[in-house]
């Protein structure tokens, strides 16, 4: 039996497994405490399988020791995956994201991660 994540809020404050398989419906929200000194605290590590339906959105409920410059860190570890393109091409939206930055989601097959990544965003105005 899957554990089905509706499109509601759910809160990560990691480590958290999830041993029955776990659905992100579309339109879910994963609240973030970011870390820099310890980016991979808050990952969740699920086994039975990882289901992605659709685009949902990362909400930073708390951000601490950022680092400058981009920073990728898992949200997810998997045993098995299943729509795994939909993280990258539809996880691209962020509530409470740090100022001048981006945020997606990031797929590491090798490490079997979801990752979001944080980038740099905005225009530069270069004056002479």
């Amino acid at each position: 039996m899957n554990t089905a994540v509706p499109p509601t809020v759910w809160q990560v404050h990691g480590p958290r497994t999830f041993d029955r398989g776990l659905i992100l419906a579309d339109g879910a929200t994963v609240f973030i405490d970011y870390d820099g000194a310890a980016p991979a605290a808050g990952c969740i590590d699920v086994t039975g399988g990882l289901t992605v339906l659709g685009s949902g959105v990362f909400s930073f409920a708390s951000v601490v020791n950022r680092l400058p410059g981009s920073s990728v860190f898992p949200i997810f570890s998997y045993d098995a995956l299943a729509g795994g393109g939909n993280w990258p091409a539809l996880w691209r939206k962020g509530v409470n994201v740090p100022n001048g930055m981006a945020i997606r989601g990031d797929v590491d097959p090798g490490a079997s991660l979801l990752n979001a990544l944080l980038t740099p965003s905005g225009t530069i105005l270069l004056l002479r």
